[in-house]
């Protein structure tokens, strides 16, 4: 009777995770948790500008936590080996930044805002999604897909006390 309730209790603690988004990321020997709220609280702690886009970036990019890239390589962003800038990626997997955790993949994307800031300037909200959309689009419909990742999401945005 023990067994079955143990394996009750375990069987609800992983659909709790599933359902909320929690995703094991075992390549990290820590075995780092990731999960909507965390990423955008990380995000915010790092002082990513414009966290929302960053946080619907990240989702897009690593295929909801879900991505090979990401599993193999905490990439949430699908950042590349960057050569003239600083950066907390460890190594290249398949020509893509490979990250010792997605903690250090968020603080790449704060290094990357602020070499682009650097270069070329504060940019209004509407001119970084501009300057995305160019960057990171292949179809001409990154930005939509940006804008409704925010919308669904938004709950966690109003959450949170700080919203650069």
């Amino acid at each position: 009777m023990k067994k079955i309730i143990l394996s009750l209790l375990l069987i609800g603690g992983i659909l709790t995770d599933l359902r909320s988004g929690v995703v094991n990321n075992y390549n990290d020997k820590y075995s780092y948790k990731i999960n909507h709220s965390r990423l955008y609280a990380k995000l915010i702690e790092h002082g990513v500008r414009y966290p929302d886009i960053a946080f619907a970036q990240a989702l897009l990019e690593s295929g909801y936590f879900k991505s090979p890239l990401f599993n193999r390589a905490n990439n949430l962003f699908g950042m590349q080996m960057p050569t003239k800038r600083p950066t907390t990626a460890t190594g290249i997997t398949n020509g893509y930044s490979k990250y010792q955790t997605w903690s250090h993949s968020v603080l790449d994307y704060k290094l990357l805002q602020e070499a682009l800031f650097k270069r070329k300037g504060e940019m209004s909200r509407h001119e970084y999604l501009k300057y995305i959309d160019r960057w990171y689009s292949k179809d001409g419909k990154y930005i939509i897909k940006i804008k409704s990742i925010i919308k669904k999401h938004s709950y966690i945005f109003v959450n949170h006390k700080s919203h650069i």
